[in-house]
């Protein structure tokens, strides 16, 4: 059976019929967080099985915890297009592996109670990202990285995505 079941030509539709030959039922006992469920083999012989529940809103789809701290931090500078192109440029993938679009940044911002940007909302902060404080102090945006790093001035500088990461 082993050997019928890992053979490479074997479909879904196959595998369904080999249960179907050797399984007599299955019976299920539902309780709080967990599956029981008793295999009846054609032949008479009786297997066990313990399976956990899954947790309200879990699933198998999981986007990692560091894509979506990234996703948080960036709502509160970009806009969802723009933070799309961000994580795209850094080859991050959906949990399915699909490459983001706006449309899939709005559905996962809604998915875990992350706010949507404002425009303006970084102005009233009083927060710059890296080409508008290089403009504002008529410098490179490499020269104004390197005086963060260094301390040289005023500046607090954080990142929010390391493409070395």
């Amino acid at each position: 059976m082993e050997r019928l079941w890992s053979h490479p030509a074997a479909s879904v539709a196959t595998r369904k019929r080999i249960l179907r030959a050797v399984l007599e039922e299955i019976i299920v006992t539902v309780e709080p967080g967990v599956l029981h469920l008793k295999l009846h083999w054609k032949g008479g012989d009786h297997t066990m099985l313990e399976v956990v529940k899954n947790r309200a809103e879990q699933h198998r789809w999981k986007t990692n915890a560091s894509t979506e701290q990234l996703i948080r931090d960036l709502a509160r500078l970009l806009p969802d297009g723009s933070i799309a192109s961000v994580l795209n440029r850094l080859g991050t993938r959906t949990a399915k592996g699909s490459t983001w679009t706006q449309q899939r940044v709005c559905v996962f911002r809604n998915d875990h109670n992350i706010p949507v940007y404002r425009d303006g909302e970084r102005a009233e902060r009083g927060d710059l990202i890296l080409h508008e404080a290089a403009s504002r102090l008529g410098l490179s945006k490499m020269t104004v990285v390197r005086w963060c790093l260094a301390g040289k001035t005023e500046l607090r500088g954080r990142t929010v995505c390391d493409p070395g990461d």
